[in-house]
C-alpha cells in the first residue's frame, strides 16, 4: 500500500479542503461523502467537538479527503459522519482507492502517535482488509448491507421467478392500492417539495417508531432539514408520500448518488396498517429506481427480515478499532 503523497491536516473549513471536497464528493459512489452531507453533519451534530480535515496531496493535487472528530477525553477518534452515515471513510475519485487507503492509514498512525485510540465504523471492507493486515487494528464482524441490482433488468423480470414470490405479492398489493381513486403518490424531488414532504415523513416516522427512534429529533432533525433540500438541488433526494384522501399515510426517504438509490428511512400511519401502506411505499420506491434506470437500490446496513424480501445481493461494511488509553 505504498503511495507517494503527503498527508496534510487542517481545520475542516479550510478553503483548500472545501474546494477539494466539493470536487471529490461529487464523484463519490454513495451520498454520505458529499460536501453537503458532511458539512451539515459537522455543523449540526459535531459543533461542540473538534473536527479535523485530512487530505492526501500527490504532485500538488488533493486526491483524497477525510475528516475525524475528537469527542473529548475517554472517547476514540471517529470518522465524521458516524453514526448517521451508512458509509464512512475517505472520499476520492474513481481509480484512487489506494490513495484513500493511504490517507486512512496516515490518520490511524497519527492517532497512535498521539496515544489515541480510533473507532472506524462502516468503512469499505477493502479498506478494512488493508488496515487489519497492518496489525494495529481489531476488526468486528461485518454488517450486511443488502441491495437490489437494477441495471440490466426490468421491474417485471425482477418480480418474476420462484424466489420472488414475497416481493411479487407486496408489489401486486401496492399496485392494487393505487387503483383506489382516493389514493395517490407524491414524488418530492425539488428543494421546496423535499422540505415540505420531510415534515410529513417526520410525523409518520415518529408515529410509527415513537421513542425507539430519535432520528429526526433535536440536532439530528436540524441536520436533515438543512441538508436534504440542499442535496435535492442536485437531484440527490426523493421523498415518496403515499396519500389517502390527500393525507400522507406512508413515506420513504431515498438519497441518490453514483447512479444508485439509497433507501434511508421511512414512516407510516398504523391506522392504515391493514392496507400495508409502509410496504407499499417501499415497493413503489424500488419500482421508481427501475423506472428511472438506476444502477441499484441500496437497503443500507442491517439484516432486517423485510430486506430479504427485496434484496438480490449483499454488500458489507466493516468496523475497526484500536486499543489505547482513550478507549
Amino acid at each position: 500500500m505504498d503511495v507517494d503523497g503527503e498527508v496534510v491536516d487542517s481545520a475542516f473549513d479550510d478553503p483548500v479542503v472545501v474546494d477539494a471536497w466539493r470536487q471529490l464528493g461529487s464523484q463519490c459512489v454513495h451520498p454520505f461523502g458529499s460536501w453537503a452531507w458532511m458539512s451539515s453533519t459537522a455543523r449540526h451534530l459535531e459543533h461542540d467537538h473538534e473536527v479535523r480535515a485530512h487530505r492526501l496531496v500527490v504532485d500538488g493535487s488533493v486526491v483524497a479527503v477525510a475528516a475525524t472528530v475528537d469527542r473529548g477525553p475517554g472517547s476514540p477518534v471517529v470518522l465524521l459522519g458516524d453514526p448517521l452515515s451508512d458509509r464512512c471513510g475517505p472520499v476520492h475519485g474513481p481509480g484512487h482507492e489506494a490513495h484513500g487507503r493511504a490517507l486512512l492509514t496516515g490518520i490511524v498512525g497519527a492517532a497512535a502517535d498521539d496515544d489515541r485510540s480510533v473507532a472506524l465504523r462502516d468503512v469499505d471492507p477493502a479498506i478494512a482488509d488493508a488496515l487489519e493486515a497492518d496489525g494495529a487494528l481489531e476488526r468486528a464482524p461485518s454488517l450486511a448491507a443488502p441491495r437490489v441490482d437494477v441495471r440490466g433488468t426490468t421491474w417485471d423480470a425482477y418480480l418474476d421467478g420462484p424466489t420472488a414470490r414475497r416481493r411479487r405479492r407486496i408489489a401486486t398489493a401496492a399496485a392494487r392500492l393505487l387503483e383506489d381513486p382516493q389514493v395517490h403518490v407524491v414524488d418530492a424531488t425539488s428543494p421546496a417539495e423535499v422540505a415540505d414532504a420531510l415534515e410529513s415523513l417526520i410525523v409518520l416516522h415518529e408515529a410509527r417508531f415513537g421513542a425507539t427512534s430519535r432520528l429526526f429529533t433535536g440536532r439530528r432533525g436540524d441536520h436533515f432539514r438543512h441538508v436534504l433540500p440542499t442535496m435535492a438541488a442536485d437531484d440527490g433526494v426523493r421523498i415518496l408520500l403515499l396519500c389517502v384522501d390527500d393525507r400522507p399515510v406512508g413515506a420513504t426517504l431515498v438519497l441518490r448518488a453514483g447512479g444508485d438509490d439509497w433507501f434511508y428511512n421511512a414512516g407510516w400511519d398504523d391506522a392504515h396498517a391493514r392496507r400495508s401502506v409502509g410496504r407499499a411505499a417501499l415497493a413503489l420506491s424500488i419500482q421508481r429506481a427501475f423506472d428511472d434506470g438506476r444502477g441499484a437500490f441500496h437497503l443500507l446496513r442491517g439484516d432486517e427480515e423485510y430486506k430479504g424480501y427485496w434484496a438480490t445481493a449483499v454488500d458489507h461494511t466493516a468496523t475497526l478499532t484500536s486499543a489505547g488509553p482513550s478507549s
